[in-house]
């Protein structure tokens, strides 16, 4: 658990199928050459930093993160 903010963290492997942008997300529109651009550099770096979740009612919104879910959604896509 988070002293500062009280709020319980913990890391785990989801599926991405299960993740979804959360309304407080400050990435909701990001231009397509930039998701272009994170999904290139994660297919040669791999995801060096985390992408936070809530979990609401069993599902996951990412509250941060949003450009580099939508790049991997995007290398899902390309296989």
């Amino acid at each position: 658990m988070n002293i500062q903010t009280k709020i319980p963290t913990e890391i785990r492997l989801l599926p991405l199928e299960q993740l979804t942008l959360h309304p407080i997300n400050p990435r909701q529109d990001v231009p397509d050459e930039d998701v272009q651009a994170m999904a290139e550099s994660l297919a040669i770096n791999g995801l060096v930093q985390n992408i936070a979740v809530l979990e609401e009612d069993g599902r996951f919104g990412v509250v941060a993160g949003g450009k580099r879910l939508r790049a991997l959604q995007l290398l899902a896509q390309e296989g």
